[in-house]
């Protein structure tokens, strides 16, 4: 029979996992790479079991390794609450960022994760997603659901969404003129992806409404002002695709990513990582 471990094995054992590799680690944990190994290697030891395939450029769990993990991680989390039970501490709420436009049907799925996992109701955040990617970067958030930004790093892939253009079912547009836009501003996905599908098919265009508020933008296209690239499943009441019988090129395909801060994996764990990803692509494919 095993003998018993010691917590700073498993935490040893985890954090490996959810950063990759031995030197990252130990950098999280604040110790030489070569504690980290000891206890790794203390581990299979008093376990008898290989828990990782070394080489010189991953390191993968083995059978016995991924049958380890979601015990191990919750080990960890029980001895925390554990900890924060006798000590007093409050348990720390996720601070969770998404768009204005997707909160409805996400957060309810947020909650009932944050509150699985943390014991609190989440403090949420709406913003656009360039914001939402900077105040992650911050440590302002400990996670967020956004579209993926041109300029900042890749986030977890949860779902891909076909771009349209949204307009008036009597909007009117002459080809001899530039196209009205109703676009957020400069850095948002959406603007992007469309201006981009506009310019490499020379089509000219004029941006006749611009901001922040995604309610003002729908506005000026209810208005037949201008049109609007949204993506499909999220087009207004009283709008319409109008790309096809504008003769207007497609403006492509937006990805929506799960973006965690720095130390939340770290907080969490990693199977708070795959469990959030799950429930968002989920509530994402119902609507």
């Amino acid at each position: 029979m095993a003998r018993p471990c010691g917590t700073e094995l498993y935490e040893a054992f985890v954090t490996v996992v959810d950063v990759g590799g031995f030197t990252a680690a130990a950098e999280r944990l604040h110790c030489s790479q070569t504690t980290v190994s000891q206890r790794v290697r203390r581990f299979e030891e008093l376990l008898g079991r290989r828990l990782f395939r070394r080489s010189t450029r991953v390191v993968e769990l083995t059978p016995a390794g991924e049958a380890l993990l979601p015990c191990a991680q919750y080990l960890l989390r029980l001895h925390k609450e554990a900890v924060d039970v006798v000590t007093g501490a409050e348990p720390e709420a996720l601070r969770f960022g998404v768009p204005d436009r997707y909160a409805e049907f996400v957060m309810p799925l947020v909650v009932k994760t944050a509150w699985h996992d943390t014991g609190t109701d989440p403090v949420v955040a709406c913003h656009r997603s360039p914001v939402l990617a900077e105040m992650v970067q911050q440590g302002r958030l400990d996670a967020a659901m956004l579209t993926r930004c041109p300029g900042t790093p890749a986030g977890r892939f949860v779902a891909r969404e076909r771009m349209v253009w949204a307009g008036h079912p009597d909007f009117r547009w002459s080809e001899d003129k530039p196209l009205p836009l109703a676009v957020a501003p400069e850095n948002c996905p959406y603007r992007c992806l469309a201006l981009g599908a506009l310019e490499e098919k020379n089509v000219p265009y004029a941006v006749v409404h611009t901001g922040e508020n995604g309610w003002a933008l729908e506005q000026a296209v209810q208005q037949r002002r201008a049109v609007m690239p949204i993506p499909a499943p999220r087009i207004g009441q009283g709008l319409l695709d109008v790309g096809a019988a504008l003769g207007l090129p497609e403006p492509g395909h937006a990805d929506i990513e799960l973006h965690l801060g720095e130390l939340t994996a770290e907080r969490l764990g990693s199977e708070f990582e795959e469990v959030l990803v799950d429930r968002l692509a989920q509530a994402l494919a119902e609507t």
